[in-house]
């Protein structure tokens, strides 16, 4: 409560100094919020349109996200305008999007059209030079890939790594470093992505690297919170594969054999992740609702390890050992 306080304080200040205009009466109201500690309001008023977004400043640097959506947007990528920051309080006023995101419009209608949009906004960043950006090397990608590890196996299933889970992490990250390395959003899916006007606007960029070319492509089509058909996924890499020809991305000609190695092993090193990530969620900030997710991503890193021979061992111990344990979960599959 202190903390809504001080943003109707804050928001009170902005009117009287005529920073911003809004007329007649207004009141905040609280939005769910994503993975991160970020809070999020929603200013209602006749007139006005706009996102309060609260950050603690000790663990989250507002003036990321501030730089990164001015480069963004004079790239013309479409992402929110900012109207107002306070970087002591870790404060800051954007523009509302609404309420309706990809995953939404899924659920009426899966078609390739949507997700055609969402290429094409991908490719604008791709094609953001992205030499200052954090490089997702070895270091970020083993760090990411450890949760897996750590707080599924050891800690949800209370079980023991096989040798061969390090000779799958060495294998995805030389698959991550061998591929052309551009800007990557790192979190681009189905409830990061809304239909503003008929248009695809895109959010939660800040924590953007410098990564692998199909690293966001994967988090897209193998999302986390929906399933494509192994057909639609297909379809939408040759769609993906000729904008990024058109746009000339990546310095040289991409064979499609080879990008669908690429855009697998990220998946999966991604997916590894979530597995991970999802379970700490839940229990260090009470998250629970990410892990009635763990199933579909589960499948996703099944299907891809039985896919590649390389991964024959790590494919039988998850098949023998992680799947019956998850299944005994009270969350799996309800």
């Amino acid at each position: 409560m202190q903390q809504v306080s001080k943003l109707k304080e804050w928001l009170e200040l902005l009117i009287v100094n005529q920073e911003i205009t809004i007329q007649g009466s207004w009141s905040l109201e609280p939005l769910q919020g994503d993975a991160s500690c970020r809070r999020y309001f929603r200013l209602l008023n006749a007139q006005s349109n706009m996102i309060v977004v609260a950050s603690p400043t000790a663990r989250i640097d507002n003036d990321i996200f501030i730089s990164r959506a001015r480069q963004w947007r004079s790239a013309g990528v479409y992402v929110p305008q900012i109207f107002a920051v306070d970087s002591a309080q870790g404060f800051m006023l954007i523009e509302d999007f609404g309420s309706v995101h990809l995953f939404d419009l899924l659920h009426k209608s899966a078609d390739n059209g949507l997700y055609l949009q969402a290429i094409s906004e991908l490719i604008k960043i791709q094609q953001i030079v992205s030499d200052k950006l954090p490089l997702f090397d070895r270091e970020f990608l083993l760090r990411e890939m450890t949760l897996f590890d750590t707080w599924l196996v050891q800690y949800q299933l209370q079980q023991t790594s096989p040798n061969c889970l390090n000779q799958v992490y060495r294998v995805l990250i030389e698959n991550s470093l061998q591929q052309p390395q551009v800007t990557m959003h790192r979190d681009y899916h189905s409830r990061n992505l809304l239909l503003v006007a008929g248009d695809l606007a895109v959010i939660d960029f800040q924590d953007a690297v410098q990564g692998p070319l199909a690293y966001d492509l994967a988090s897209l089509l193998r999302d986390c919170y929906w399933q494509l058909s192994d057909q639609q996924i297909d379809d939408l890499i040759d769609a993906y594969l000729q904008q990024l020809e058109s746009a000339a991305v990546a310095p040289l000609h991409v064979e499609k054999q080879q990008f669908v190695r690429w855009f697998d092993l990220i998946g999966m090193q991604r997916h590894l992740k979530v597995l991970g990530l999802f379970i700490r969620l839940g229990v260090e900030e009470g998250k629970s609702s990410y892990l009635h997710d763990l199933p579909r991503v589960f499948a996703y890193v099944l299907k891809i390890a039985g896919r590649y021979p390389e991964f024959s061992e790590f494919y039988q111990w998850l098949r023998s050992d992680i799947q019956p344990a998850l299944q005994l979960q009270p969350w799996y599959l309800k």
